[in-house]
């Protein structure tokens, strides 16, 4: 039988990569989970559904194999409320099963995002509208609007998202949440609105809105620093959708069903740079300072970049200061033909992608990474930043590695999941 492992690396301050201790892992370690095993298996789950990171917390949501049902876990810091309320402790150096109070009876967890030291939960139950639920700092807003001055440690607040003019609340409608992301300070919800047999996709976000990742907020003829009330971002015409979103600290960027992106906030570092003009993209990711997308064309996949590259972020061969056209490609090792490309994912300033290799009698598969490499967050063993990609992970060749199934990328931390 095979069993679902899940291995961490990277910056570990308060036991974030729940490896039972507080060293930063400079190469893959197993999770724990619990008092249990590092196998993710005998928890009675056969799938890890998402990881998510903030600062120095995780959130793992685990799916229960016997009804189907979700589990949410938790490690590293939890002294502002971020892990709910986890009991003995203000941290964990490994997952522990969280139990949030809040008032929905009935709901499932459907999705999870952290911010710096704030989590997000979407709630989902037949019938009903989605909830969307935070917990944690409430610094700049974060949690969203709060019917009480004074928000306890762990405290579920819930974050009411206002109807757009265009739907009429006298009649009947349905609201689903399809992706929630959350950066440093700032959240995005795509959500879509049913009614009269039409489908309306609405962006919120709230937090921190300075440089106009909210879009353009005045106040007084001045930009605000932070909204702590949901704003409409974005309200996409009823022939199109927005399919997903990604968020650096100071930008944001929205990815619609047409494989048009829509973006907003800060160009200081050239983060936004040419990426509206794209074409054929399939996939959109933010690190703090660079946006990344994926593209097929002609049956073709590359991945473009564009952005701060101080830390090698853009992963190309050339010296960070190259004066290049940018959106440019990541230089890759080796051709389309030989590798799939199943995702990426951003962390705070380094990549990961996951592929599949074409040649292979065997579905195997390898991981490469690139970028910001200061906690050892690559798993190389090393600390130097990584400015093309590398292979950090494979289950091909003479590689004892399980299969990787699944990666995510945090604050300074990477995630690979594994059966074996």
């Amino acid at each position: 039988m095979s069993h679902l492992q899940l291995y961490a690396a990277g910056s570990n301050a308060r036991g974030q990569l729940a490896t039972r201790d507080c060293e930063d892992a400079h190469t893959f370690t197993p999770c724990s989970f619990g008092d249990l095993t590092t196998e993710i298996q005998p928890l009675h789950v056969n799938s890890l559904v998402q990881i998510a990171c903030g600062a120095n917390h995780t959130l793992a949501l685990l799916k229960r194999s016997t009804d189907g049902t979700t589990e949410l876990w938790g490690c590293g810091d939890g002294s502002k409320g971020q892990l709910g309320t986890l009991p003995s402790s203000s941290s964990t150096t490994e997952f522990r099963l969280l139990s949030l109070k809040h008032p929905f009876p009935g709901y499932s967890i459907k999705s999870v995002a952290c911010g710096w030291e704030t989590s997000y939960l979407v709630l989902a139950k037949p019938q009903e509208d989605d909830v969307v639920v935070s917990f944690g700092s409430n610094d700049f807003g974060a949690l969203g609007p709060s019917q009480t001055t004074e928000i306890a440690i762990g405290r579920v607040n819930h974050v009411q998202l206002p109807l757009p003019p265009s739907v009429i609340n006298t009649k009947p409608y349905k609201l689903t949440v399809d992706s929630l992301s959350a950066s440093v300070h700032h959240v995005i919800v795509t959500a879509n609105i049913f009614q009269d047999n039409q489908a309306r996709t609405v962006v919120y976000g709230w937090g921190a809105c300075r440089t106009g990742q909210l879009g353009t907020l005045l106040k007084s003829g001045r930009s605000i620093s932070f909204s702590p009330n949901p704003v409409i971002v974005y309200e996409a015409p009823l022939s199109g959708q927005i399919a997903s979103s990604a968020v650096g600290t100071q930008h944001t960027v929205l990815l619609d069903s047409a494989s048009k992106i829509f973006s907003f906030g800060s160009n200081r570092k050239q983060q936004l740079t040419g990426v509206e003009a794209l074409k054929n993209v399939t996939h959109i990711g933010c690190t703090w300072n660079g946006t990344y997308v994926a593209v097929l064309d002609g049956g073709q996949w590359s991945i473009l970049a564009t952005g701060d590259n101080n830390k090698g972020q853009l992963g190309s061969p050339q010296s960070p200061d190259a004066s290049l056209a940018l959106p440019r490609a990541v230089h890759f090792p080796f051709t389309t033909q030989s590798h799939s490309l199943i995702k990426f994912a951003c962390g705070s300033e380094h990549i990961l992608c996951l592929f599949t290799l074409k040649d292979s009698a065997q579905p195997k598969s390898e991981v490469w990474g690139w970028g910001w490499n200061e906690h050892g967050n690559l798993g190389l063993g090393h600390t130097a930043d990584v400015n093309v990609p590398m292979r950090i992970w494979s289950s091909s060749g003479d590689s004892t590695q399980p299969d990787g199934v699944n990666i995510w990328a945090g604050c300074g931390t990477s995630w690979i999941s594994c059966l074996s």
